[in-house]
């Protein structure tokens, strides 16, 4: 899959924080997924006050795709169909020693049912689900100013998803 970008702590938090050792790796799979209505999933992490893509952690034994169609089953409560890859970003999150790879696809709603959010989720970072227009989306992300460090990668990461996406309709359509 084709790399987006990589995000460091400069481009998050305006410094550089210095490496110290080893980097603990996660892969992880996201969406931006599109229903009927050609609205897009958002989930809003009101704790943080932030906005973010559905999508999480592969585990050992899965692949991208069915990691994908499990956190989507989780989070949004959505059978899926995937459409297309969008593209891939890294997160080197010096603080942490932590490197993240998140694969992100365009998917398709084949049917809804009920999110089963995890406990964190729904009483920790109190996440609700939001349909929106792409457009809608890059706004709200855009708006997004959490103080958490985490949450400022995420959404970094997420709105350039977005924006990778609307530059992709752009150049389709001219």
């Amino acid at each position: 899959m084709r790399l987006i970008a990589i995000i460091t702590d400069k481009d998050v938090i305006g410094k550089d924080i210095k490496f110290k050792g080893k980097y603990s790796l996660r892969t992880a799979a996201r969406a931006i997924v599109f229903n009927a209505e050609n609205k897009i999933a958002v989930l809003n992490a009101r704790k943080y006050k932030f906005h973010k893509l559905p999508g999480g952690g592969v585990e050992e034994s899965e692949s991208l795709k069915k990691a994908l169609k499990r956190e989507l089953g989780e989070e949004i409560g959505c059978k899926i169909k995937i459409i297309n890859d969008l593209g891939k970003i890294i997160e080197k999150k010096n603080k942490y020693n932590h490197k993240q790879t998140s694969y992100c696809y365009i998917v398709s709603v084949i049917s809804k049912g009920k999110s089963n959010l995890t406990k964190e989720e729904k009483e920790s970072l109190r996440v609700k689900i939001k349909w929106v227009t792409l457009n809608k989306a890059i706004k709200l992300f855009e708006k997004d100013n959490p103080e958490d460090y985490t949450a400022r990668f995420i959404r970094r990461r997420d709105l350039i998803f977005l924006k990778e996406l609307k530059g992709l309709d752009l150049r389709e359509n001219s």
